[in-house]
């Protein structure tokens, strides 16, 4: 639009694998009397955040900024233009900065549009936009922001110390956790292109992350996505599915659900191979008089050790439930592992001679 930029500052961030520092960000400005501390002010939050942002995504996922060969985004600090931010390829835009927002929407804003520079593009939508990379990221970040805070409080970037743990995670994530588990991640609705169908793609995701890791959600991404759209046959929902096909294909897999953080009353999703597979529940006073768990709608005995036999499965996703019996203390529970046995390990009765 032929605006002018007057100001520019380089932000870097240090790699502590080569012992270096990397340019990441040029924040740049635009110069408005009798407003020069208050502008300088806001660039260099905004630059501090985006340092942040972008090491907590690099260790949490291990990726970086997809647009350009050094790595380097440029973002823009408008004056002009309706009030909110965008991307495009390695620029980042927050338009009418003049025009106030809470601190929380500040990070907000900055993680959806670092969420759109990094994360590998799930789209096809129609609403409420095409990708969906730039509210995964956002929602992520702001989880990984509030489960990092700074050691020292006066280091603390006074935007990120406004945020609520317990707000993102109980308003923002377990909804979107919920309304995902509730349909399994076979339903129809998810093959859509409205805002129902990226609620149900954000869901899984979030899901994924927490029961299986954010590398894995990062790899299936970043590696094992063969089409940007999370409907059809080469979607994300097909992509978990060869992911897991590849790794249970070795010798005794295991597969283990992280179920620490996530709400205990949802059904917990998982997608096996076809053999002999067995089950323990990890954690604390998990005695068989305390906790009752199914398999696809039916109920599987545990041990004293919360161990079981879920037996001989059929290729595709399964549903597990964990139940408290009523009238006990809530145990501790942190993760369900699953061990397929090999061919050879699975004893076949021999017909009578």
């Amino acid at each position: 639009g032929g605006w002018t930029f007057q100001r520019v500052l380089y932000a870097y961030l240090y790699d502590r694998e080569r012992q270096c520092w990397n340019l990441r960000f040029r924040v740049m400005w635009q110069d408005v009397p009798g407003k020069d501390e208050a502008r300088l002010l806001f660039a260099q939050q905004t630059a501090q955040l985006l340092v942040r942002i972008a090491g907590v995504m690099q260790a949490y996922t291990d990726l970086t900024p997809r647009f350009s060969e050094d790595g380097v985004v440029n973002v823009w600090l408008t004056e002009k233009g309706e009030p909110g931010g965008e991307s495009l390829d390695q620029q980042i835009y927050l338009y009418n900065i003049g025009t106030p927002r809470s601190a929380a929407e500040w990070v907000r804003e900055l993680a959806h549009e670092y969420g759109h520079q990094t994360l590998p593009p799930v789209g096809g939508y129609d609403q409420p936009e095409w990708g969906a990379s730039g509210l995964l990221g956002e929602q992520l970040l702001l989880r990984w922001l509030t489960l990092n805070p700074d050691a020292a409080a006066e280091e603390s970037h006074p935007w990120v110390r406004t945020l609520d743990p317990i707000d993102v995670s109980t308003t923002r994530i377990n909804p979107l956790i919920r309304q995902f588990a509730n349909l399994g991640p076979n339903a129809p609705q998810w093959r859509g292109t409205d805002a129902a169908a990226m609620d149900g793609y954000l869901g899984m995701a979030l899901y994924l992350e927490q029961a299986r890791g954010s590398r894995y959600l990062a790899l299936v991404l970043n590696k094992w996505m063969t089409s940007p759209t999370f409907a059809g046959t080469n979607g994300f929902l097909q992509s978990v599915s060869d992911l897991e096909e590849h790794v249970q294909s070795i010798d005794h897999p295991v597969v283990l659900l992280r179920l620490g953080e996530l709400p205990r009353d949802i059904p917990y999703y998982v997608y096996l191979s076809k053999g002999s597979w067995n089950g323990e529940l990890q954690g604390q006073d998990l005695a068989p008089t305390k906790v009752k768990c199914t398999l696809d709608g039916k109920a599987l005995p545990l041990d004293a050790q919360g161990k079981f036999s879920a037996g001989d499965l059929t290729t595709g996703w399964h549903t597990f439930r964990v139940n408290v019996v009523a009238d006990v203390a809530d145990p501790e529970l942190t993760a369900l592992k699953l061990s397929k046995q090999a061919i050879a390990d699975v004893v076949v009765p021999q017909a009578a001679p």
